[in-house]
């Protein structure tokens, strides 16, 4: 399944979605009272009462009140859940091509600061470290 996803200076992409979040989201549209599925391209995933795209204000009520829920002790934001999906997408194993076309980025420069976020999780100059706790032992 794909998204048309409209973004900065609307600019449109399509956007893989998996079928598990997408029966998700056909869920949450069946609670609302929506068709399940998109009727036209235009047609926004969740809309308002006037059956418009949502604010950005709107979404980012919903995140807060969803980091709420799930008790999280710190502000998240939408723009925080972008950086979390390219952050895992690269940690799993995506290309930075994937990735920067999933964000919309025009430059791969861009998307290129969360490969060094990446690699600066997986691996610290501790890593690079001889382990000593064998030597201790044999010392005592």
């Amino acid at each position: 399944m794909a998204l048309r996803v409209v973004g900065k200076g609307t600019k449109a992409r399509s956007i893989k979605v998996r079928a598990s979040l997408w029966a998700a989201i056909q869920d949450r549209r069946t609670r609302r009272g929506l068709p399940a599925n998109l009727g036209t391209d235009d047609a926004p995933l969740f809309p308002n009462r006037r059956g418009h795209p949502c604010s950005t204000r709107y979404l980012y009520s919903l995140v807060k009140r969803a980091v709420e829920q799930a008790g999280v002790g710190k502000p998240v934001s939408p723009h925080w859940l972008r950086h979390s999906h390219a952050t895992l997408a690269l940690a799993g194993g995506a290309s930075l091509v994937q990735v920067q076309r999933d964000l919309g980025h025009a430059s791969l420069q861009t998307t290129l600061k969360y490969l060094h976020l990446v690699h600066g999780l997986q691996e610290g100059s501790a890593d690079f470290l001889p382990d000593l706790s064998s030597s201790a032992d044999d010392a005592s």
